[in-house]
């Protein structure tokens, strides 16, 4: 209703500005000038360009009304989960109703074409499944009718021979007998021409049932796909476009998502936070492109020192620096800036926000899905539910869906070494450093239990790390004009040793997208946390086997008393 409320002002004011008393009634009233009146939204436009411009807003208002009207409240009913009536009990999206209503408009069809029992129904009145019905083939109704002429021809052979056996000088009425059979074989021919019609009806009825099954199978499994890898996908974009995109604003986002990666009940409070401020942004890109906002009225231009005064190697690096290279602007540090087109310098923005209302789309009809249905939650994350450890022995075929399902389960932990391992050979810096360190600490408690007792800490240090270094991206604001202690004289400091540190510098920047190898191996030690809370549980053990070390003491020998597998070796 506020939205509606709104978008009546607007017209309302839009429309009266138009008047040539009220251009100066405003400017008395507001005190703003016509540039300022314009920025919001009150300009004088000819009649072609008023249309133009109301257009918009008028439909939007249209559509508002007549979705409060007669939509609203119907939809707010159907999609409230306190009030979710079960498949068994629903009078509109039952499948047995909706393939009664096929059966029901396959008979209309049906009755259409003279010919008895052309109906689909039962003696009880039940609709019987097609698919289980026999239905005659082409060959098989004409060797009936074979029989059939085969069993006249017979019969009338053997009354014949009866009447000449009993002397009956009568001569029978050919011509009679030839037109009657001329009309049972045309009326035979008309009636396997419809029976032929009712056949492909049949058959297509069928096969549209069967694609209506496969069908909402597919549904089913890209909506789970999308549940499973939706938060994935979420974190995966919000990353890259907070790398591509250093600022202040971002930082909200790098926070949330880094933390909510490894802990996951804070997932729904990151994704209304992003959505929050995602909508703030939206709204302060756009009024800072407004015409009365002049960046060059609050830039600083900075002096520029001499070469003795700074660490910077020559001029040319020098005038690479933000501080000299141009008007410093401190809204940039913000993360605002004069663009256009608007879209294209809001799309990351507005994609983002599509992504966040989709993941909620996603939660919520699974949620909705699983309460119509009667379903509970599955106890595994997988594709293939009816694929258990007993059938990774059974062939190649099984073997490779288990591997789809559990993979990570088995070898996640592995699959972090290695990620761990590409952060180090990929950044060569001081966190590099940090991270082999970490991986040295992690790797000394040896035994798969030791390590899931302290894995948490190591998520928390990579989430604490990865926040710090995107503050390091970000740096002070160059607005003061003031550059960092490491580039002042007297400072044993060059750029290849403040690009190894990491230092925040104005010149030699720190590179953001070693912050996406960081990110890969967050988002793969926070899947592998999960994996150490599920060992403990006794329905995924059942399911997927328990990742029990061995020890490492068994003799070779008796190693097949603990493998319920042939080694093809002891197994004899």
């Amino acid at each position: 209703m506020s939205v509606v409320v709104y978008t009546m002002l607007v017209l309302v004011f839009i429309y009266t500005y138009q008047f040539k008393s009220f251009p100066g009634l405003w400017m008395n009233m507001t005190g703003l000038d016509k540039e300022k009146l314009a920025d919001l939204g009150l300009e004088t436009f000819n009649l072609t360009d008023l249309f133009t411009r109301i257009f918009i807003p008028t439909s939007f208002l249209l559509v508002c009304i007549l979705h409060l009207h007669y939509f609203h409240d119907r939809f707010l009913q159907l999609t409230d989960l306190k009030a979710v009536t079960s498949k068994q009990d629903n009078t509109i999206y039952s499948h047995a109703k909706v393939n009664g209503r096929v059966y029901l408009i396959i008979n209309s069809v049906k009755q259409k074409i003279p010919i008895q029992q052309n109906e689909l129904v039962h003696p009880e009145g039940s609709l019987p499944d097609i698919t289980m019905m026999n239905l005659t083939t082409e060959s098989e109704m004409l060797d009936e009718k074979r029989l059939e002429i085969y069993d006249e021809k017979k019969t009338h052979d053997q009354d014949s021979d009866d009447e000449w056996d009993k002397g009956d000088s009568k001569e029978p009425d050919h011509s009679d007998e030839e037109a009657e059979d001329e009309e049972s074989e045309e009326e035979e021919t008309t009636t396997d021409s419809r029976n032929k019609w009712h056949l492909v009806i049949d058959r297509l009825t069928v096969l549209f049932l069967k694609f209506l099954e496969y069908f909402h199978r597919f549904q089913v499994f890209v909506w789970w796909l999308l549940e499973l890898h939706i938060i994935k996908i979420v974190s995966s974009y919000i990353i890259w476009v907070m790398v591509k995109e250093v600022s202040l604003l971002n930082y909200v986002f790098f926070i949330a998502w880094t933390f909510a990666l490894p802990y996951s009940q804070f997932r729904p409070l990151a994704s209304s936070v992003c959505t929050v401020w995602t909508c703030v942004i939206i709204v302060c890109k756009m009024l800072y492109q407004l015409a009365s906002i002049d960046p060059a009225t609050f830039s600083s231009n900075c002096t520029k020192p001499l070469l003795n005064e700074t660490t910077a190697q020559n001029t040319t690096e020098l005038d690479s620096s933000v501080l000299y290279s141009s008007p410093v602007d401190p809204s940039n540090w913000v993360g605002l800036k004069k663009s256009t087109p608007l879209l294209a310098y809001l799309r990351n923005n507005l994609l983002m926000l599509a992504i966040l209302a989709f993941e909620v789309t996603i939660y919520r009809h699974q949620e909705y899905y699983r309460l119509r249905n009667n379903l509970t939650t599955p106890a595994t994350k997988t594709i293939f539910h009816d694929i258990t450890r007993q059938h990774l022995d059974d062939g190649l075929i099984n073997c490779a869906k288990y591997f789809v399902n559990y993979f990570f389960y088995k070898f996640g932990l592995e699959t972090c070494f290695l990620l761990s391992v590409n952060v180090i050979g990929q950044r060569m810096d001081f966190f590099a450093m940090i991270h082999a360190l970490s991986l040295f600490v992690v790797l000394y408690r040896r035994r798969r239990k030791a390590i899931a007792e302290t894995w948490h800490i190591y998520c928390c240090f990579l989430a604490c790390t990865m926040t710090f270094q995107y503050l390091i991206c970000i740096g002070f604001p160059p607005a003061p004009c003031k550059d960092y202690p490491w580039r002042q004289p007297g400072a044993n400091f060059n750029s290849n040793i403040i690009k190894w540190l990491y230092f925040p510098d104005y010149i030699v920047r720190p590179n953001p997208m070693f912050l996406v190898y960081d990110f890969m191996l967050l988002i793969c030690a926070s899947l592998q946390r999960e994996v150490f809370e599920e060992e403990n549980k006794a329905a995924v053990r059942i399911m997927a086997g328990d990742n029990v070390e061995i020890c490492m003491n068994l003799d070779a020998a008796s190693f097949s008393q603990h493998n319920p597998v042939p080694d093809f070796i002891y197994c004899r």
